[in-house]
């Protein structure tokens, strides 16, 4: 029996990268951002540094970081590679 209502097609599942990128941009902060901050592409993070970025999440969804302090705006034009002596440290403080 055809009742006129078409089936949608299941989503797929998200990956957990995807969920804490769609976490990060309800706060301003860009996958391009994320991946500033750890020097590579989001899809090489390991499990250590998706941790890190988890709990800034938390400390910034907490009020107890800003998101413009973690991940502060490039200037247009800048070259979107930071070579890795610039790579912006994940750890609280700056890390050395």
């Amino acid at each position: 029996m055809d009742t006129g209502k078409k089936k949608q097609a299941p989503k797929a599942e998200e990956s957990p990268v995807d969920r804490l990128v769609a976490s990060f941009a309800q706060v301003g902060v860009t996958s391009k951002q994320l991946e500033q901050k750890l020097g590579h592409k989001l899809a090489d993070t390991s499990g250590q540094e998706f941790d890190r970025l988890r709990g800034l999440w938390d400390a910034i969804r907490k009020g107890e970081l800003r998101a413009v302090d973690e991940f502060p705006a490039r200037e247009p034009g800048m070259d979107d590679d930071i070579p890795p002596g610039e790579q912006i440290p994940l750890e609280p403080g700056g890390g050395g």
